[in-house]
């Protein structure tokens, strides 16, 4: 179940347009951000714009920057209404 959330959730990243890859051994994705937003910045855009909320990288250390952190753990549709709201808000890059 959670390979197909996190296929589900990878597949809709990517047809935004973000660079994401695959974990191996967690219930998290790193999302790279889009040009011209830091970390904390892509998350606060994503949380007024969609009221989604992601982690900024930078939470986990100085290495962070540049990428927010996601979770596949939440059911299907939920992940499903995520990137609706994301294509809705003009995510797509």
């Amino acid at each position: 179940e959670y390979r197909k959330r996190r296929d589900l959730l990878i597949e809709g990243i990517k047809k935004l347009g973000l660079s994401v890859n695959p974990p191996k051994a967690t219930f998290y994705l790193w999302v790279k951000v889009p040009k011209g937003f830091t970390s904390e910045e892509f998350t606060l855009f994503l949380l007024k714009k969609s009221g989604v909320v992601v982690t900024p990288g930078t939470g986990f250390g100085e290495e962070g920057e540049g990428y927010v952190r996601m979770s596949y753990t939440l059911p299907t549709q939920r992940i499903e209404e995520v990137i609706r709201r994301w294509e809705k808000i003009g995510l797509a890059l």
